[in-house]
C-alpha cells in the first residue's frame, strides 16, 4: 500500500537561536608598548602579524614574521625585520647557481657582464660561497597587506628583465626559466 505524504506531514523544525557573540573585554590582546600609541582600537592577531585597525602590520612578538611565495617558478621570502618602531621589509629571492668557469665559461663570463651591466637601483645582487645568485631590497615605512603584496609584485617585476637576460645567456642553473615575455 501506498503511503500518502499529505497522510503524514513532518513536523516544523525549531528554529536555532542566533550563535552568542563573545563578550567584549578591556584586556589588551597584545604585549604592552607593542603598538604605537593613540590607535583607536587594540591590534587583533593574525598569523606572526599584528593588524591594528588601520590596516598596518607589525610582527607579533616574539619573533620575526615572514611569508614564503614563488616569483615564475624562483623561491622568493618577504621577512620583517628592524626595530620596533621602524619595521622594514626584506625581500629575497634566490636566483640559481652561476656555473664553475670549468663547466661553462662563457655562461659564467655572460652572466658577470649582465651583473656588472646593471643600473644602480633597490635590488641588490649577491654571490654566495657555493656560486648561488641572491636578489634582495629592503622597504620601509608603514606596511599594510597590501602594500606587502605591491612590494612582493615590484620586486618580482623588477627581477623580470634580468632573469630573462641570464636566461637567455644561459647563465643560471638549477632554476626553471622564466616564461618568453
Amino acid at each position: 500500500m501506498r503511503q500518502d505524504a499529505t497522510a503524514h506531514p513532518e513536523p516544523p523544525v525549531p528554529a536555532l537561536p542566533p550563535p552568542a557573540l563573545p563578550a567584549p573585554t578591556d584586556a589588551p590582546r597584545c604585549a604592552p608598548g607593542a603598538w604605537p600609541p593613540g590607535d583607536a582600537a587594540p591590534p587583533f592577531p593574525h598569523g606572526p602579524f599584528l593588524v591594528g585597525r588601520d590596516g598596518r602590520l607589525r610582527p607579533r612578538p616574539p619573533g620575526r614574521p615572514s611569508l614564503r611565495f614563488r616569483w615564475r617558478g624562483l623561491p622568493c621570502s618577504a621577512e620583517f625585520t628592524g626595530a620596533e618602531g621602524e619595521p622594514v621589509l626584506r625581500l629575497a629571492a634566490a636566483l640559481g647557481r652561476i656555473p664553475y668557469t670549468a663547466e661553462d665559461s662563457a655562461a659564467r663570463r655572460a652572466a658577470f657582464r649582465l651583473l656588472r651591466d646593471l643600473p644602480a637601483g633597490q635590488v641588490r645582487f649577491a654571490l654566495t660561497a657555493d656560486h648561488h645568485l641572491q636578489a634582495e631590497c629592503r622597504a620601509t615605512g608603514e606596511v599594510t597587506a597590501i602594500a606587502l603584496c605591491g612590494a612582493m609584485v615590484r620586486f618580482g617585476l623588477a627581477l623580470d628583465p634580468l632573469l630573462h637576460r641570464l636566461a637567455e645567456a644561459g647563465a643560471l642553473r638549477g632554476a626553471d626559466p622564466p616564461p618568453p615575455a
